[in-house]
């Protein structure tokens, strides 16, 4: 913050320089202090940082004129009817001028013509709101008749007022078409005792029209030509459709779909979404009952027997990974790897394992649950607490590493991972046991995380070998297709 009085005093080089910087700093900053510079001149600028507010001087130099906020904020005089604050140069009696505290007037050719405040707009005295057109023009004025006001043409025209509001103590709001000085048809009327709008032959929206609902305008209804929306604003709640005051469906303002009864559909069923972190639908059906059954799925012939695809997963490309599927009495499931959930060490968490790593059994934990009654009997399950294979033919085996377990309700603090255990699958081998045949055992080698043709007897193998493998060197490590099973083996003579 600079000011100076613009006189650059005789003085020696350095003196002189140190001036001019002064002065410099001063027009840059538009005299930027707390308090008015010492010497003035007219038309002179002042940052007045006590104020915040950026000042001119006058022609006179005896006073400040306000120019704007520092932050930006547009100023201006108040003004008044005869000479606005904001005005035309080549009409300097038509503008905008404060009439009052929280008061914007309008004038025109030096007189007040209307005013805004906190109570709304309001005409001068004895003027009339008229929206003019090349002919007569369309005015809002109290009729010759007594008993209503109406907006239309004027009198002069013959259609006469298109709205009308009957002056009595419970009259309606009326729209309606005249011509000639006959009213011919009512197009809507609003009940003055309950609010509610009759419409006597429909709406019409045009494409993209927007039918807004709430105070807010939380709800759109419109129709883009092809489909019909309806968008409701992020966070008012639920949208909810009844049946006779009882809710059937609800979507929830997360994006989630509740149906209270059955969904009968002749076409399919598709809902897409992009839901980071959750999935994409939940079906509730718990209480404290083992009748309270999951989801029913039926498929195939009519008449029953056959064979058939139950369910089919795709993953985000739309390739298909797996179906479940049935022939008469019997359901298959394929491709089919079943895991373990498991935690790692926490400092092999981040970058977790290589695909196929073989894991062993470091702890067995009981997961945690809520259980229905209060027969702390029941069982939640079991999950592992593992590392990479640390000896040859470790009898600790679990499974292979599959990869992270992303869930939303992951435990461990999002440490959560998958050794698979049963199915198709790889494991990665070297070849401390040799080069591997279709039918060979799989056990840990004596290197972290990794498996060899099992040649101890017994052996502990995470399962059996579904390709030849044959390894270059004694260092080279491959990923060996395998059939997944935790057991005790004894290999080929």
């Amino acid at each position: 913050m600079a000011t100076h009085d613009y006189v650059i005093a005789n003085a020696s080089g350095a003196a002189v320089r140190a001036d001019l910087n002064n002065a410099l700093a001063a027009i840059v900053s538009n005299n930027s202090n707390a308090t008015e510079p010492a010497t003035t001149y007219a038309y002179m600028w002042w940052a007045d940082t006590t104020a915040s507010q950026l000042k001119l001087r006058n022609s006179t130099n005896d006073g400040w004129i306000v120019i704007q906020e520092l932050d930006g904020t547009m100023l201006m005089e108040d003004g008044t009817a005869a000479a606005p604050g904001l005005a035309f140069a080549s009409d300097l009696d038509t503008g905008l001028f404060r009439a009052a505290a929280d008061r914007l007037g309008v004038a025109i050719a030096g007189s007040e013509m209307l005013h805004i405040d906190s109570d709304g707009m309001e005409l001068a005295s004895g003027e009339r709101f008229i929206i003019k057109d090349n002919l007569t023009g369309l005015s809002l004025d109290k009729t010759a008749s007594s008993n209503y006001v109406g907006i239309g043409w004027s009198e002069s025209d013959t259609l006469g007022y298109l709205l009308y509001l009957e002056n009595t103590a419970d009259s309606d709001l009326i729209l309606q078409c005249r011509e000639n000085d006959v009213f011919t048809a009512t197009a809507f009327q609003i009940n003055k005792a309950n609010g509610r709008i009759q419409l006597n032959s429909g709406v019409i929206f045009p494409d993209n029209a927007v039918a807004y609902f709430g105070t807010g305008f939380d709800a759109e209804l419109f129709c883009d030509g092809s489909h019909l929306y309806l968008d409701l604003e992020s966070g008012i709640g639920n949208f909810y459709i009844r049946d006779g005051g009882t809710t059937r469906f609800t979507f929830d303002d997360d994006g989630s779909f509740t149906a209270t009864k059955t969904i009968t559909a002749q076409q399919n069923i598709v809902a897409t979404a992009d839901y980071d972190s959750n999935f994409i639908a939940n079906f509730n059906n718990f209480g404290n009952a083992t009748t309270n059954y999951g989801i029913n799925i039926r498929a195939g012939s009519s008449g029953g027997g056959g064979a058939g695809t139950l369910l089919n997963l795709q993953n985000g490309a739309a390739t298909t990974v797996g179906q479940v599927y049935f022939s008469g009495a019997t359901v298959t499931y394929g491709a089919f790897t079943a895991h373990h959930p498991c935690v790692l060490p926490a400092a092999d968490d981040a970058n977790a394992y290589p695909y196929g790593t073989l894991l062993e059994i470091v702890e067995v934990l009981e997961a945690e649950g809520t259980p229905a009654s209060e027969d702390e009997n029941i069982y939640n399950g079991l999950y592992y607490r593992v590392q990479r294979s640390q000896s040859s033919h470790s009898r600790k085996l679990l499974g292979a590493y599959g990869s992270r377990l992303e869930t939303p309700d992951a435990p461990e603090d999002g440490n959560w991972h998958t050794a698979y255990i049963l199915g198709d699958g790889h494991v990665l081998v070297n070849n401390s046991g040799g080069n591997i045949e279709v039918g060979d055992g799989i056990a840990a080698s004596a290197t972290a995380g990794i498996g060899q043709k099992a040649t101890e007897t017994p052996s502990m193998i995470i399962g059996i070998a579904q390709e030849a493998v044959t390894f270059a060197n004694d260092t080279e490590e491959k990923l060996v297709a395998v059939q997944y099973g935790v057991q005790q083996f004894t290999p080929w003579s």
